[in-house]
C-alpha cells in the first residue's frame, strides 16, 4: 500500500468519526462515507502542493457537505403512513443537517471564509440542477444529452468548485472540472440501486463515453507517475465496467 492510499484511507476514517453519532446510528444505521469522492479529492487537492493538514480538513469537511446533500436525497416525497416513518424521515433531515454543520464547523473554525462561500455557491448549483433534473423523471424520452450534464453537475459540482477556486487565473483551462465532474457522474452511474430512482438512465453507452472522456484527460497529464497513480484509482473503482487498461505507457 502506498502513502497515497494511506493518506486517503485515513481521511475516510476521519469524515467516519465526525458523522458519527449514536442515535443516527442506532435509528438510520451507520453513515455511508463516499470513499471514491474522498480519494479523488485527494488527489486532486495533492496536485496543488497544498499542505497535508489543509487537504485533510478540506476533503474532511467537503465530504461531510456532500454526505448531506447525499442523505437529503433520501428523504421520502410520500407522506408518511405511520408515526415510525415520520420519525425516520425527520431523523434522516436531521442527519444531513448534522453533517452540513460539521462542515461548517470544520471549515470556520480555521478561517476557511472563502472555501465556505465556495462550496455554498456550488451546492445552490446543485439544487437547481436537482429541480431540473427531477423535473425531467416521468419524461421516458428524456435523451442523454439532456441528463447527463444534469448529473455531472449534481454527483461533480463540489469537486469542480474546488478546482476552479484554486485555478481562478486559469479557470477554463485546467483539467481538474471536466475530469471531477466525469469520475463523480460515473462513480454515480454504476452505483447500485440508481435506476431505481431514475428508471429512464438506461443509455448503456454513457459509461463507455465518459470513461472515454476521462481517458483523454488523463493522457493530457504532464506528470507519468500522477497520470499513473489516476489510472490505478480508476481502475480499481471501475474494475467491472472497464474492458481494458485506460493508458498504456512507452
Amino acid at each position: 500500500m502506498t502513502s497515497v492510499h494511506t493518506e486517503w484511507e485515513s481521511i475516510v476514517e476521519e469524515v467516519a468519526h465526525y458523522a458519527e453519532n449514536p442515535f443516527v446510528k442506532r435509528c438510520l444505521g451507520r453513515p455511508h462515507v463516499p470513499s471514491f469522492f474522498v480519494q479523488v479529492l485527494y488527489m486532486m487537492l495533492k496536485s496543488h502542493e497544498l499542505p497535508v493538514s489543509r487537504i485533510r480538513r478540506l476533503c474532511t469537511a467537503t465530504a461531510l457537505l456532500q454526505m448531506a446533500l447525499d442523505i437529503h436525497e433520501t428523504v421520502s416525497l410520500d407522506k408518511p403512513r405511520t408515526e415510525e416513518q415520520m420519525r425516520i424521515r425527520q431523523l434522516t433531515v436531521l442527519a444531513g443537517d448534522y453533517y452540513s454543520s460539521q462542515f461548517y464547523r470544520l471549515l470556520s473554525e480555521q478561517g476557511e471564509v472563502e472555501v465556505v462561500a465556495c462550496l455554498a455557491q456550488a451546492t445552490c448549483r446543485i439544487n437547481e440542477a436537482k429541480m431540473r433534473l427531477y423535473a425531467l423523471r416521468d419524461d421516458t424520452r428524456t435523451s442523454s444529452s439532456v441528463w447527463l450534464p444534469l448529473i455531472r453537475r449534481i454527483r461533480g459540482e463540489l469537486l469542480a468548485a474546488l478546482a476552479d477556486f484554486f485555478h481562478a487565473e486559469n479557470r477554463w483551462g485546467h483539467p481538474w472540472r471536466p475530469l471531477a465532474e466525469r469520475l463523480m457522474a460515473l462513480d454515480y452511474l454504476v452505483s447500485p440501486g440508481v435506476k431505481e430512482i431514475f428508471p429512464w438512465l438506461t443509455d448503456e453507452s454513457v459509461p463507455t463515453v465518459l470513461l472515454g472522456e476521462i481517458q483523454s484527460r488523463l493522457e493530457g497529464m504532464k506528470h507519468p507517475e500522477a497520470r499513473q497513480e489516476w489510472a490505478e484509482a480508476i481502475r480499481r473503482r471501475f474494475a467491472s465496467v472497464l474492458g481494458e487498461p485506460l493508458i498504456r505507457e512507452g
